[in-house]
């Protein structure tokens, strides 16, 4: 299993406007898995839009925010030359099933001011990854050129790689996993999906929780709990904004061109809008923050 949370996720397959190998390691690695019968697993956790000023898109003031959009969706999921396009039609990983090995998800929160819902995004601004609940890289590094090639940004990163094993499960199976990295990923999936004790009413740790993200490997929490969650999420989310004007509409699977872009932009904060209580759905019912990464596998525009 391998748990990268990053900023940016920018990396080639073909070594031409991009040099690091990242994504051509994490392709290589999958291929691997699909090819030998195994289970193998990438979760990939990045901001839903980059953070950088976005008020008419398509203008040069927004040059930034969409150059850094299309990089990171040339990288995972745009074209035949991206992550998913190669494992596809080089490794001959049906579509349906890359999703068994790979997948990339946002995190957004929700909450009401003056009884009126509010939806903002979780930016993500760390430089982690988690490698089988024993290895954990934490640093200034993010995934691009800027600072991969060790010719640009000075970079600082610990690797820690873990002595002290404790007992654990890896896809079902008895597995010794380190320490640390097993306690950071576990803080950081219980976070994410609401279940620490903070998060709770009275401030009380659900007794299954434990259970749920102990094993990240096993199709019960990949699937069933994770992915789950943010499908379930990203569909709760798209309902609430379509009956309340007060959800600003970006970072959606449904807006697909600059244009949208623009357009929701002008919509999302008319007037007071709907209450949640109003809504044909209500967000508390969320399963955390995480939420699926728009943008799915097809180019609908410039971006």
């Amino acid at each position: 299993v391998s748990f990268p949370q990053q900023q940016f996720f920018i990396s080639s397959l073909l070594k031409e406007n991009i040099t690091n190998g990242v994504a051509e390691a994490l392709r290589l690695r999958i291929a691997r898995a699909y090819r030998h019968g195994q289970t193998f697993r990438v979760i990939i956790v990045m901001p839903l839009l980059p953070s950088f000023p976005a008020e008419k898109f398509g203008e040069k003031e927004t040059a930034v925010l969409e150059a850094v959009l299309h990089w990171n969706y040339y990288t995972l999921s745009r074209g035949e030359d991206s992550l998913f396009g190669r494992l596809h039609k080089e490794d001959r990983i049906p579509e349906d099933e890359i999703k068994n090995y790979i997948s990339v998800y946002g995190l957004r929160t929700h909450g009401e001011i003056n009884w009126t819902p509010k939806s903002e995004i979780v930016y993500v601004h760390s430089k982690l990854m988690v490698v089988d609940d024993r290895i954990t890289i934490i640093g200034s590094a993010n995934v691009n050129d800027r600072s991969m090639t060790g010719e640009r940004d000075s970079e600082v990163a610990i690797r820690f790689e873990d002595k002290e094993m404790i007992d654990g499960t890896m896809n079902g199976q008895p597995y010794q996993v380190g320490k640390f990295s097993h306690s950071i990923r576990v803080h950081l999936f219980k976070e994410h999906l609401g279940l620490l004790p903070s998060q709770q009413k009275g401030g009380v740790e659900s007794p299954s929780s434990d259970i749920s993200v102990e094993d990240p490997a096993s199709d019960e929490f990949y699937l069933n709990t994770w992915m789950k969650a943010a499908i379930n999420n990203t569909q709760l989310y798209k309902q609430v904004h379509s009956h309340s004007t007060m959800f600003l509409r970006l970072a959606s699977h449904r807006v697909a061109t600059y244009t949208l872009i623009t357009d929701q932009l002008r919509s999302g904060g008319g007037g007071r809008g709907e209450s949640s209580r109003d809504s044909a759905e209500d967000p508390g019912t969320c399963g955390g923050a995480p939420t699926s990464f728009p943008g799915g596998g097809r180019p609908h525009s410039r971006l």
